[in-house]
């Protein structure tokens, strides 16, 4: 065989090989569980994976998105107040979910600034129902102080003033409807 010949068998057979090995971590990658037929447990343990913290933020963006609870504007906030989330995966969603979302909460924030004073009333109200069903089902642990500080750690400083900036206004609401009791983060 001619010198040519043999490194040319081993650049093909070194191509081959790369292939392979290419081929064979991207079956090995975590695929994301389907938004429409992931359960609590699945899109939790996606997550809080290495996976997902791989993924590009707008990858990130869009599957938070489509994982939204219908009806619920905090979808990621239901599944973290879920007690049979063990607290070091909770921690991981945080970790991994709430810097990709910050454009997210913006967004959310600036439309409710835009709403009509009673659209406002109606989307605090719902936020305070929310809060009400999860501590009747036990799921109280999303309005202790502690998360919300471990929650505000992860976000950027503009979203973590402007979550602060709308904490009166719910608290102002719940006092309004006579609720004691259910200070989402131990505020005053």
């Amino acid at each position: 065989m001619s010198k040519n010949r043999r490194i040319l068998t081993i650049c093909v057979a070194g191509m081959l090989i790369l292939s392979g090995i290419y081929a064979a971590s991207n079956l090995s990658r975590k695929k994301p569980p389907s938004p429409q037929t992931a359960t609590p447990g699945q899109a939790v343990a996606y997550l809080a994976s290495e996976a997902f913290a791989r993924m590009g933020s707008e990858d990130q963006q869009e599957y938070v998105r489509q994982i939204q609870v219908p009806g619920s504007q905090t979808p990621v906030l239901t599944l973290l107040s879920d007690p049979s989330v063990p607290e070091e995966q909770r921690r991981k969603v945080m970790k991994n979910v709430l810097p990709a979302v910050g454009a997210l909460i913006n967004q959310r924030l600036d439309e409710f600034d835009r709403l009509a004073a009673d659209q406002r009333v109606a989307k605090l109200d719902a936020f305070i129902d929310q809060l009400q069903k999860a501590r009747k089902a036990g799921q109280g642990t999303v309005s202790s102080m502690e998360r919300m500080n471990l929650m505000l750690q992860y976000v950027d400083p503009q979203t973590r003033a402007k979550m602060r900036k709308h904490i009166p206004a719910l608290l102002s609401r719940m006092k309004e409807r006579g609720i004691q009791g259910l200070n989402p983060w131990g505020l005053q």
